[in-house]
């Protein structure tokens, strides 16, 4: 099998434009005498034309214009762009689709005007009237011509290969017509991202190209509807749709032999920083024990690394997603840099996580030859992702691994489970693909699923690249209304003080914090707040004043020094009325002062056009034109006034904002061995945030600088009595839980590393997990805020708060409900449960999470909540410890030893719904606990620990499903045994809607969070609500309002306390 490169609709686009339209075009409006094209180089060339009849032509050439090469990619600047074609409707089976050529003749016919017979053409007219080589050049400003991707071999073909429905489709999508029937075949079913663009951007199938306008399909073959990324996936008809999506994704984020790289065509420069990729040291990537049979002969092609993978329950450094790597296996993946604990790692079956722990050999698990595994992945997450065909990867590995040659699995053409079978004894191995591990010279009672699966490591997203650390300058992470809205449920506002006034970067003291930190204690700010201040320059140059005096807030109109209109304009805020004082506009603020960045362009924006109007305005005036003229250009400038102040105060200058210094963002890892209410920072963050502390209790600030023992010691101790605060936002937008937990106060230990390290048991509470999410780290400044973080803010203050908050703690899941489960079968286990308790453990029933919540229950009512606590660590410790001892897995073969209920014929939903049940019943039944078929799988489910009925059945049968056209179809196969690809045409739509539905919920989450209070109907409350705020403060002006700022969000809004 062998994949074709090329990708010619580009360069095929492009010239029929230089050659053909383009000239068609010039004719058709200008007095086109001769047109001549002359190619520089690979990525330049000119055009020559003349315009004029006869002796009266001109003759103009114009050099240096950009170019595609055969790959499509235009050099400009020193960098690689390409241009994505679009569609002019959504139907790809009908539509034309814009490349680059058609692109650009729209751009020069939108902008090339006709030019009038006999005009006199000279040189400068000719560039003035058709500065083609500035329209070819602006061109590449649209939003269609981009940076060329190239992450890794992946990365850039696919870039290549993209086609964007951004142009026409402009919101995310928010219907279930995420993927159309009339898309398949035609673009790849998985190459398309998760977040708002899913459905918008996507790339041409392998088995179709673009030619002549239309994109159509010229392979047949079940395994063409893929793109690249999707066709280099092993088993993916063993894989959910989405998860197979994801590993797509991310297989495209690899760190590849060559991390900056070159299009196969390049030359110069860029080529040669490419060949010294190649010839760098370090344990490059490796090509793949199990292959597709679609992968390109190319040097930089492979992006990972064949690890010996055990898919086994283990302690909670496997924790939501956590993974557990040898040292051996960290040493061989040292390209470019050092594998570290907090870097992401992902397979081709969507599989993600980072690093939490890097263990020396002899303690990780064993093969019976003494091999030690190199990565530990739990099984708990397969569940609910249905990502099988990871296991069975790790089945073939191990068979090319034994047979020595790689092993080529193409999609929708994997082995069957009797041909596997017979391999595997052929090759001298278990028939089922499990073996009995060992740990530290112990048999594990289970035998597990292990062999090699590749895992790549993703190049943006190391613990040593995400940290970050501000406490000067420009200022850390950004809080918004969502965390206000945090911290305000919680009753925080000593904190919400502290983080948008004190700490403010935006503050004009920022310079100095830490200087004030050096010399003692930190007390709040005064006012203004930096946003405050900000809410007061734009209103000032509206001609507004709002004065903080006596804790009251007081508005008056001000004419404000700045731009003086020729003539005086109604005030767009007071409409309709013309006359009295502050209800015309005769003088406008400049935006000089405005503080840098995008989110102030509008309003200079609309000032220069402002500017232009009234510069025109008073040449009108001085000349003392007629009232026909005068007319129009006053009411130019007072609709330009109108757009000025419409940029100038929108309702999102009075939300809660700011960049707070001595804070940090970081990699998010497990760490077992912390206290519930303990966060490992790493090194460099603790110094930084705590260093001013440090010097101001040893005097020395060269010996905080140099890091004395004395200094680290002064360090700990400053950090011992100390809180800081972890937030995630995630916590506020799902709605499953309190968004007061967004936030979270911690005692900080320092740890060496780049990561920052929580106990497994705050995710559910702060909706966290280890996948590669990075978490907001700050420090509370003032003793106020130190003091509220330890009352309101910490775990314990949570819950005192709130009761109900104790069940987010409590309640737990994945493998640390299986170990309990599991050591409750047992007398012995159960007398150890009731031990740690001192609650009766019923043994006539399988132990669950609800048992759990049960006993820990009524430990609280009994002793009260820190020896809640403490039980609730003891039993986690023992519940994971037994997971660490088991070896429990999920057999590869999943099912294939029992009996299932037989499939119904047609598609009566009665039948198909019976079946179901009959699939359920008969999937507990078969099920003995200590069997390796079922029996980890049932107890994980029975116990509430991971995964319900209908996921578990989908491993071992099929389901009816809803086509496009709303009839029924039903799947029969499975995800042990694969689906065809009718099944996954079917069943793709589906679940990308899922996803797109996911990310509505979190926009309209989003949105929700943002908005302010609504119980403050004073003047900052309405115009905080207000879709127009400068209608509600003009009005204040006139009446000359005052704001008694008896709220808290007005309060603090300004910078006062809340006192």
């Amino acid at each position: 099998m062998t994949l074709n490169l090329d990708v010619p609709w580009h360069r095929e686009s492009f010239d029929l434009f230089v050659h053909q339209r383009l000239p068609q075009l010039l004719g058709e409006r200008l007095p086109l005498a001769d047109y001549q094209v002359e190619q520089q180089d690979s990525y330049t060339f000119s055009i020559k034309l003349s315009l004029g009849l006869g002796d009266a032509s001109v003759e103009v050439e114009y050099r240096d214009l950009p170019r595609p090469d055969r790959d499509g990619l235009f050099h400009i600047e020193g960098n690689y762009r390409v241009v994505v074609p679009y569609p002019d409707r959504r139907e790809l089976d009908q539509a034309r689709i814009l490349c680059v050529g058609e692109q650009l003749y729209d751009f020069v016919d939108q902008r090339l005007e006709a030019a009038p017979e006999q005009l006199a053409w000279d040189g400068d007219l000719v560039r003035s009237w058709l500065p083609l080589d500035a329209w070819l050049r602006d061109f590449h400003l649209e939003e269609t011509s981009q940076y060329l991707q190239a992450t890794n071999w992946l990365d850039r073909y696919t870039h290549l290969r993209r086609l964007t429905l951004i142009p026409i489709v402009v919101e995310p999508f928010a219907d279930r017509d995420v993927f159309p029937d009339s898309q398949y075949g035609l673009v790849c079913p998985y190459c398309i991202p998760e977040g708002p663009n899913i459905g918008r951007v996507l790339e041409v199938a392998r088995g179709a190209r673009i030619r002549d306008g239309k994109l159509e399909r010229i392979d047949d073959a079940p395994d063409s509807i893929l793109g690249f990324s999707a066709s280099m996936m092993p088993f993916i008809e063993h894989d959910d749709s989405n998860r197979a999506l994801m590993g797509v994704n991310m297989m495209r984020q690899w760190t590849s032999a060559a991390d900056t790289a070159a299009p196969v065509h390049s030359t110069g420069w860029f080529r040669q920083q490419h060949d010294q990729r190649l010839a760098s040291e370090g344990h490059k990537p490796e090509p793949a024990l199990v292959q597709t049979g679609y992968e390109p002969e190319a040097a930089d092609f492979w992006g990972g690394y064949n690890l010996l993978t055990a898919f086994v329950m283990w302690d909670g450094d496997t924790f939501e997603d956590g993974l557990v790597i040898s040292e051996s296996a960290a040493a061989r993946m040292d390209f470019p840099s050092a594998v570290g604990v907090g870097d992401k790692l992902s397979n081709r079956h969507g599989a993600k996580g980072v690093v939490t722990r890097i263990l020396p050999d002899a303690d990780m698990p064993q093969l019976p030859d003494g091999t030690p595994i190199e990565l530990i992945l739990s099984p708990t997450s397969m569940v609910s992702r249905l990502n099988f065909g990871q296991q069975r990867e790790a089945v073939m590995g191990r068979l090319a691994q034994a047979e020595g040659t790689p092993a080529v699995v193409p999609p929708f053409q994997a082995p069957s489970e009797k041909v596997l079978k017979e391999r595997l004894v052929e090759a001298g191995l278990p028939e089922d693909g499990m073996e009995q591990l060992t740990l530290k010279g112990e048999a594990l009672p289970y035998r597990s699923t292990v062999g090699w699966v590749y895992w790549g490591r993703l190049a943006a997203h190391t613990a040593a690249e995400h940290l970050e650390i501000a406490v000067a300058g420009a200022g850390g992470p950004e809080l918004d209304m969502m965390a206000y809205g945090a911290l305000c449920e919680a009753g925080a506002v000593a904190n919400i003080h502290a983080l948008f006034n004190t700490a403010a970067a935006e503050r004009p003291d920022a310079d100095v914090l830490s200087q004030r930190l050096t010399t003692g204690p930190m007390s709040p700010s005064p006012p203004p707040s930096p946003r405050f201040a900000l809410l007061q320059q734009l209103l000032g140059m509206a001609g507004i004043r709002a004065e903080l005096a006596s804790e009251e807030l007081r508005f008056s109109f001000a004419e404000p020094e700045g731009l003086t209109l020729a003539r005086p304009v109604p005030h767009p805020w007071i409409p309709g009325r013309q006359v009295g004082p502050g209800r015309q506009v005769g003088t406008v603020g400049t935006p000089v002062a405005l503080p840098a960045g995008a989110e102030f362009d509008p309003i200079r924006g609309c000032y220069e056009d402002l500017v232009e109007a009234n510069t025109r305005l008073q040449r009108i005036v001085d000349s003392e034109a007629p009232e026909a003229l005068t007319g129009p250009a006053v009411a130019q400038v007072a609709q330009r006034v109108e757009n000025f102040f419409t940029a100038l105060l929108r309702p999102q200058h009075l939300h809660f904002q700011a960049k707070p210094l001595f804070s940090g963002r970081a990699s998010l890892v497990s760490e077992f061995e912390l206290d519930l209410d303990q966060v490992g920072l790493p090194e460099e963050m603790a110094w930084d945030l705590f260093g001013p502390q440090v010097e101001r209790e040893i005097g020395r600030a060269e010996e905080v600088a140099q890091r004395s023992p004395r200094a680290a010691e002064v360090l700990d101790a400053i950090m011992e009595r100390s809180w800081v605060l972890l937030y995630s936002a995630q916590r506020v937008l799902v709605d499953d839980g309190p968004a007061s937990t967004a936030v979270v106060a911690f005692r900080p230990q320092r740890l060496a590393g780049a990561a920052v390290r929580v106990h497994p048991r705050v995710c559910r509470l702060m909706e966290l997990d280890f996948d590669g999410d990075q978490i907001e780290v700050f420090l509370p400044l003032t003793e106020e805020a130190q003091a509220e973080a330890e009352t309101v803010l910490s775990v314990a203050g949570h819950i005192q708060r709130d009761a109900d908050i104790w069940r987010y703690v409590a309640d737990n899941y994945h493998g640390m409900i299986w170990g309990l489960a599991q050591l409750c079968r047992t007398e012995e286990g159960r007398a150890e449960v009731e031990r740690l308790t001192g609650v009766a453990v019923d043994g006539s029933r399988m132990f669950s999470k609800h048992d759990l919540n049960r006993l820990l229950a009524q430990v609280l009512q009994r002793e009260g909540l820190q020896r809640a606590l403490e039980v609730l660590d003891q039993l986690t410790r023992c519940g994971f410890e037994v997971c660490k001892q088991s070896g429990a897995s999920f057999n590869p073969l999943l099912g294939s030893s029992k009996e299932w209920p037989e499939q119904p014929k047609g598609v009566d939903r009665d039948e198909w719904q019976m079946y179901s049940d009959e699939l359920v019943a008969a999937f507990y039944q078969q099920a003995d606990f200590d069997d390796n078929d079922l029996g980890p799988l049932a107890l994980l489910s029975l116990s509430g620990a991971r995964g319900n009925q209908q996921q578990l059945i989908q491993y071992v049968g099929g389901g009816l499903l809803y086509r496009e056209d709303g009839s029924l179809f039903a799947q029969r196969g499975c995800r042990r045994d694969g689906l065809s690809v009718e099944e996954i045409k079917v069943r793709a739509p589906g679940a990308l809607w899922g996803l797109a539905a996911t990310n509505q919920r979190w926009t309209e989450a989003q949105e929700a969070t943002r908005q302010p209070v609504r119980a403050d109907y004073h003047v900052l409350g309405r115009a905080a609500r207000a879709a127009q705020p400068g209608v509600v403060f003009a009005r204040a002006a006139e009446r000359g309002g005052v704001d008694p700022l008896t709220s808290l969000f007005s309060r603090l809004f300004v910078g006062l306390t809340a006192d």
